[in-house]
């Protein structure tokens, strides 16, 4: 009995929410730039492609709207690459192996294929309750049913929320990876909710305070936006550093059993 108390007494307790954006925090703070120079690398692309789509302005509004998508599946696609190569540079530095954004992306690079299928898993559970917002004037039947759907997507995206860690990290292939996020957070929902509503929170309260005073000094569009985007990059860095983070830290916990991998995804 005294020894099965003993182990239970030293079982790790679970990650904190605050302890594990204090983390990211402080990892940022010490090496701002290399864990930044992914991100910034494709948010420059992303204003290059904002750039020239808000030069081509036609009055169709089936063209418009076709414009739309393609920046969103631009965007959506590059900003993908960029926070994978930040989730492979956090992983690296647990391990005492620091790699460098060029690393980082070429291990990135040679796993495309499965994070874009986690990338598409995405879409099809969060696709619904953008479509369900949008159409809920017009439509207000189809709008409220896609849009009671956000319950089940939240939840499901929490279930999966640390899949491209478990990706790059641990070398699993998309549907491992899935199954083992459903595994692994099982028990820690509530607090990956509190670690993500503290990161959207404070994100929506920077972006929306540059945009606002952007707006209200009657600056252009196009520039609010590019401003907008660069504001993105520290907050889209900090979501990917503290979510690797608490990942890890639930691995170190038990809730995970594979080795560590590499950052090109070999077994350590």
């Amino acid at each position: 009995m005294s020894g099965a108390a003993g182990a239970f007494a030293q079982r790790p307790e679970k990650p904190g929410v605050w302890e594990t954006i204090g983390a990211a925090v402080r990892l940022l703070w010490d090496d701002p730039v290399p864990l930044m120079i992914p991100v910034v690398f494709v948010q420059a692309l992303v204003v290059i492609e904002i750039v020239i789509l808000d030069a081509v302005r036609t009055s169709d509004e089936a063209l418009r709207v076709d414009l739309y998508l393609i920046q969103g599946l631009f965007e959506g696609l590059l900003g993908t690459v960029g926070i994978a190569a930040v989730v492979v540079m956090v992983g690296a530095l647990r391990r005492d192996r620091p790699v460098g954004p060029g690393e980082a992306f070429n291990a990135v690079f040679q796993r495309i294929p499965a994070l874009f299928v986690l990338m598409a898993v995405g879409w099809v559970i969060f696709l619904p309750v953008g479509f369900g917002i949008r159409e809920v004037v017009d439509q207000p039947a189809l709008g409220l049913l896609l849009f009671v759907w956000i319950v089940p997507a939240f939840y499901l995206g929490l279930r999966f929320a640390v899949g491209m860690q478990l990706l790059l990290l641990e070398g699993d292939g998309p549907i491992e990876a899935l199954r083992r996020s459903w595994r692994i957070t099982n028990g820690y929902l509530l607090r990956l909710l509190g670690l993500l509503l503290v990161e959207a929170i404070a994100g929506g309260a920077v972006a929306f305070g540059v945009v606002y005073a952007l707006v209200a000094a009657d600056i252009p569009d196009a520039v609010v936006t590019i401003v907008s985007q660069l504001f993105a990059i520290p907050i889209a860095v900090a979501g990917a550093v503290a979510l690797t983070l608490y990942y890890l830290r639930i691995r170190e916990a038990g809730a995970g059993s594979a080795p560590l991998a590499t950052a090109q995804g070999s077994p350590a």
